[in-house]
This record gives C-alpha cells, structure tokens and sequence, in this order.
C-alpha cells in the first residue's frame, strides 16, 4: 500500500482484527481495542509474533514493527497509532523530497538524497 489515505482507521482496524482472528484459538472473542494481547491471556509470545508478521505484510511495512521505539505493540489502538504514525512520516519525508527538489532543480537532484550535478 502506498499510504496512510488507502489505510483509514477503520480499515487498519480490520486488518489488526483479521490478523488475531488468525492467531486466537477458534471461537475465542476478539481482544478490546485498548486490551493487552499478552497481559489478557490472548496470545501467546509466538502467536503475538505470528500477529505482527500478518499486519506487517497485509499494510505493506516489512520490518515495520523492528524499527519501533519501545517494545512491539500488543493493543489493536497501539498497532492503528504505529502505522499511522509510520505512513505520516513517509509522507511528510516525501514532501520534504519533493520541496527540496523544486527548489534546488533536477539537475542536482538524485534520488536517495545524493547531491551531483548530472
């Protein structure tokens, strides 16, 4: 996915949701939006893992959940908060690019913020 415009809360929602559904035993309810998976007694180490893993391919972010600061998000509201956080920085960092770009020109732009006259 491109961006966090594609990913609404309510969507991420959706993908934590799907995500635990896989992992809890069959039957078991859904965790409460602000409930510790682990604390709570949902998942176990492995099936919090096997959670991440899950949103991490479903919202596009390969390692997302490596490059947190703190230790890895075990709430629905704290998984929604990270990536919405992670898309609102890629985009801010996308725009930094591009007004930089515009005002330098393309002749001394290269991408992965190398500076060359070409």
């Amino acid at each position: 996915m491109d961006g966090a415009s594609e990913l609404t809360e309510g969507r991420l929602q959706e993908i934590v949701e799907h995500c635990l559904r896989l992992a809890l035993p069959e039957g078991a309810p859904l965790p409460a939006n602000d409930e510790d998976w682990i604390a709570g007694g949902a998942l176990d180490s492995m099936g919090h893992v096997d959670v991440l893993l899950c949103i991490e391919k479903a919202v596009g972010l390969k390692d997302f959940f490596d490059r947190l600061e703190g230790r890895p998000p075990t709430t629905i509201r704290a998984v929604i908060d990270g990536v919405r956080k992670v898309f609102a920085t890629r985009q801010l960092a996308r725009a930094r690019r591009a007004r930089l770009r515009s005002l330098v020109g393309d002749s001394l732009w290269v991408e992965g913020s190398s500076w060359r006259r070409r």
